[in-house]
C-alpha cells in the first residue's frame, strides 16, 4: 500500500498532484493560523521569578486597581507656534473621548488636556508654543483587539490635521500598536517566505525522480 502511494506521488502527474494538496492545505491553513500576537504575552512579570518583589507589586497593583490604564499620548506640532484654533483641536479630540462615541476603552477620567487640566498647562505645552501633548488612558489588555482598536480610533480622529499642523498618536499605546502590526507583518512574510521554500524544495525533489 505504502509502496503504491509513494510510486503515484512520484509519478508525473501525481508529483503536480502533491504540490497542489500542499499549496490547497497552506491556503486553508495560513488565515486560520494564530499571530504572534495571540500566542505570546510580553508582560514583564513572565521574566521574572515567581516570588520576586516586582511581580508581587505588579499583581497587587491589578488586584486593587484593576481599571489601570495604558496612556496613548497625543502630540501637537506646529513649527510657527500652535493658535488658540489649533489648539482647540485637542478640546475636540478631549470631547469625543469623554462622550459615548468613544470606545469604551478610553477612559474618561484619563484624559488629560489643558482643557481638562488647565492647572497642567505649563507641563503641556512647550517653552516655545510650537508642541504641545493630551494623555488619553486607554485600559484594558494593550495585547487585546479592542485595546488596538481604541488607539486607532483615536489616530482616525486626528488624522486630517489643518495645514502646517502635524499630529501623532505616540506613548507606550501607540507604541504597542506600532510594534504588533510589524510583528503581523512579519508575520505573514514569513509565513510566505516558508510555504515558497517548500514548495521550491517539493519541485526540486520530484524533478530529480
Amino acid at each position: 500500500m505504502l509502496s503504491r502511494i509513494t510510486d503515484l506521488s512520484s509519478s508525473p502527474k501525481g508529483k503536480w498532484l502533491v504540490i497542489a494538496l500542499w499549496v490547497a492545505l497552506a491556503a486553508v491553513v495560513i488565515p486560520l493560523s494564530p499571530t504572534l500576537a495571540d500566542v505570546t504575552d510580553n508582560s514583564s512579570a513572565n521574566f521574572l521569578p515567581e516570588g520576586a518583589e516586582t511581580t508581587r507589586v505588579q499583581e497587587l497593583v491589578e488586584e486593587r486597581f484593576p481599571s489601570s490604564t495604558t496612556p496613548a499620548i497625543v502630540v501637537f506640532l506646529s513649527e510657527d507656534g500652535l493658535s488658540e484654533d489649533e489648539r482647540a483641536i485637542a478640546d475636540d479630540l478631549g470631547q469625543w473621548a469623554l462622550s459615548e462615541d468613544a470606545p469604551e476603552e478610553i477612559d474618561p477620567s484619563q484624559v488629560v488636556s489643558i482643557y481638562t487640566a488647565p492647572q497642567a498647562a505649563e507641563g503641556l505645552v512647550s517653552e516655545d508654543g510650537t508642541t504641545m501633548t493630551m494623555v488619553i488612558g486607554i485600559g484594558g489588555d494593550p495585547n487585546g483587539d479592542d485595546f488596538l482598536e481604541a488607539v486607532e480610533a483615536i489616530r482616525e480622529q486626528v488624522a486630517d490635521p489643518p495645514p502646517g499642523v502635524d499630529i501623532a498618536v505616540s506613548g507606550p499605546g501607540g507604541l504597542i500598536l506600532d510594534l504588533i502590526s510589524v510583528f503581523e507583518t512579519i508575520d505573514v512574510f514569513l509565513t510566505l517566505v516558508t510555504a515558497g521554500l517548500v514548495l521550491v524544495l517539493l519541485i526540486m525533489i520530484y524533478r530529480r525522480r
